[in-house]
């Protein structure tokens, strides 16, 4: 269904009952979609309330050109009103990468709506601000490079990073490369700049005063985000981080029953 939250359009996708005890949300990653999350979907039970959203800029949703759209606060505000439309509370949110940073920073503003958080690949932003600058300047020479270049030749550029490697030798490979191609250049190149870590604020000292039981979810193949992970699970009150083995950076595709049975796992110890 389409959710029109001001000037944007929304693409939500339930499936279940509204008043199950378990509503999951899953949001996707940079240039992915709700369709990512078809096969772990498949692997959870069926009683789950699932709720699947395409964010601005990717899948069904709007990509409009006034980049305001795609920043952190409008990010949240979007995120908020579809939840508030589909689901309202006690939501078991979870995210891939990008998605991830989207839903711990929802988390910390909103920490009453989230029951649970489970964040697969995903970071709490950089601490530096040197760093941070270095990021701005890369996501915007990558956003130019896409509206030049066109999605196809980006798309494989981008998944030609050595974070993707293990990716490649999965058989389904070229399906993923597929569903990407059909994103809208607009729409990622602008969430690539607005969005990106380099003007986010970093989440690190906030961390420690969420209370919210979370899971961290990374590949063993994946060493930057396996220590990213490992360090913030330090300075968590309620986390656990658990690593899929031959997994790299995207779990949840190159390992998706396992990645459903570590989800399923987790949210039955919270009950």
């Amino acid at each position: 269904m389409k959710l029109k939250i001001g000037k944007v359009t929304c693409s939500v996708n339930k499936k279940g009952k509204s008043s199950s005890k378990n509503i999951i949300l899953f949001l996707h990653g940079f240039a992915g979609s709700s369709k990512d999350w078809t096969e772990v979907i498949s692997h959870l039970p069926k009683n789950n309330f699932i709720v699947t959203i395409d964010l601005i800029g990717h899948g069904k949703s709007s990509s409009p050109k006034n980049k305001m759209y795609y920043n952190e606060k409008a990010l949240i505000t979007q995120l908020f009103s579809v939840i508030k439309k589909t689901a309202s509370k006690n939501i078991n949110l979870i995210g891939y990468s990008l998605g991830g940073r989207l839903a711990l920073s929802f988390s910390i503003k909103y920490p009453k709506i989230i029951k649970t958080l489970i964040l697969e690949s995903s970071t709490a932003g950089l601490t530096k601000k040197n760093e941070r600058k270095r990021k701005r300047i890369m996501d915007k020479f990558l956003s130019n490079k896409l509206k030049k270049d066109g999605i196809k030749k980006f798309i494989h550029y981008w998944f030609e990073q050595p974070l993707f490697k293990n990716l490649k030798k999965h058989k389904n490979y070229k399906n993923l490369i597929n569903k990407r191609l059909k994103n809208n250049k607009f729409g990622i190149s602008n969430i690539l700049t607005e969005f990106s870590q380099g003007k986010m604020k970093s989440m690190w000292s906030a961390i420690k005063h969420i209370e919210t039981p979370m899971l961290l979810i990374t590949g063993e193949k994946d060493r930057k985000y396996k220590k990213i992970n490992s360090r913030m699970a330090k300075k968590l009150q309620k986390a656990k981080h658990v690593s899929i083995k031959n997994a790299g950076h995207n779990t949840h595709f190159e390992k998706p029953k396992l990645f459903a049975n570590f989800v399923e796992k987790f949210l039955n110890s919270q009950k």
